[in-house]
């Protein structure tokens, strides 16, 4: 089998092919912990793309990665020798992987910037003229930054503070999505690159804490939409909490399944519902941010329970923080892309 190739543009979300089979590394893998390789897996085989296999496993356990080989065997109708060499070539391209992110990972030693003799005599002569703060100012809008001049200016100089015995320190306050971190971010881009690692560590906390907030916000709405009793109340009481944190996209879909009469044969067949999320895929790159969902559903009767495959996605877009919506995101473009039976256990 020909040595296949990791596709890690979006690291939620990694795609691996091997020959005639396909694999989805479904919210990517974690880089600490190296002496396990827990992932979550979708494997389909090119050839015949309607049958698919979900499975979470630890690719360091040879119990558990000889039994994923067997089951995704039989699943997909391929030969063990086939699902072996994938599995093989996965694991090493996930460890090559991890390696070079942690290796990326490591402090690199900037260093300081020299001004020559005559960057010297420019800087002096801009700080002894008259004026000064206003050339300031002025000099910062060249950056991009319009209609925030005061503000710009102010942290400015809370951030050029740092050389101080005491330096400032700012807080930004204000709704959400009104521009705080950006202008906090556009300021920084001015300071020396060897002065910056503390605006690069905040901006890198905030962007980790904004992964992990969508990825909760989309995990509570789908918990709340499809996770139902056969009892009107609770219904709708999820329901309502759910429609908190998406669009009309959501209250579409709401309608279409109470116009059906949906919730109605729940409670007259005692059926209630139960999801389970496998992984959520969010990419932070461009905004609004595009997400997928994958879950589990399962359909509990008195006779049998059914497991169905739940694929959703949307767009997450930043909304001012509520009671009713503590993470301040807003699913839009929200719908359901796979909804299919996985089995049918009879009681």
């Amino acid at each position: 089998m020909a040595k296949g190739k990791l596709l890690s543009d979006n690291p939620e979300l990694l795609h691996y092919s091997a020959g005639k089979l396909h694999i989805t590394i479904l919210g990517g893998i974690k880089l600490t912990g190296l002496d396990r390789l827990k992932v979550t897996l979708k494997i389909i085989c090119t050839d015949r793309k309607q049958l698919t296999f979900r499975h979470n496993v630890d690719l360091y356990n040879h119990i558990q990665t000889g039994q994923l080989i067997e089951r995704v065997a039989e699943t997909l109708d391929v030969t063990t020798t086939e699902v072996s060499e994938a599995v093989s070539q996965l694991i090493t391209a996930l460890e090559t992987y991890r390696a070079e992110h942690l290796e990326a990972l490591k402090p690199k030693q900037v260093e300081a910037k020299e001004l020559t003799e005559a960057e010297r005599k420019i800087a002096l002569a801009f700080l002894k003229a008259p004026q000064l703060l206003n050339r300031t100012c002025e000099a910062i809008s060249h950056t991009g930054i319009i209609g925030e001049e005061t503000n710009a200016l102010i942290a400015y100089l809370i951030f050029t503070s740092r050389k101080r015995h005491t330096p400032l320190h700012l807080m930004c306050l204000g709704a959400s999505g009104t521009g705080k971190t950006w202008l906090q971010e556009k300021v920084g881009e001015l300071i020396p690159e060897e002065d910056g690692k503390v605006l690069e560590a905040i901006a890198t906390d905030r962007k980790d804490n904004l992964a992990v907030e969508a990825r909760d916000h989309i995990r509570t709405f789908h918990e709340l939409f499809f996770t139902l009793a056969p009892d009107e109340k609770v219904i709708q009481t999820n329901l309502a909490k759910a429609l908190y944190l998406a669009d009309a996209s959501a209250k579409d879909e709401y309608d279409n399944l109470r116009e059906n009469g949906y919730f109605a044969n729940m409670i007259a067949g005692n059926v209630s519902q139960q999801l389970k999320i496998d992984s959520i895929a969010v990419d932070l790159r461009s905004y609004p941010y595009r997400f997928r969902c994958y879950g589990i559903q399962n359909i509990i009767r008195t006779s049998s329970t059914v497991s169905r495959s739940l694929i959703t996605e949307g767009e997450l877009r930043s909304i001012s923080k509520s009671d009713n919506n503590p993470h301040g995101f807003l699913i839009q473009r929200w719908h359901t892309i796979e909804n299919i039976d996985l089995k049918v256990d009879n009681h």
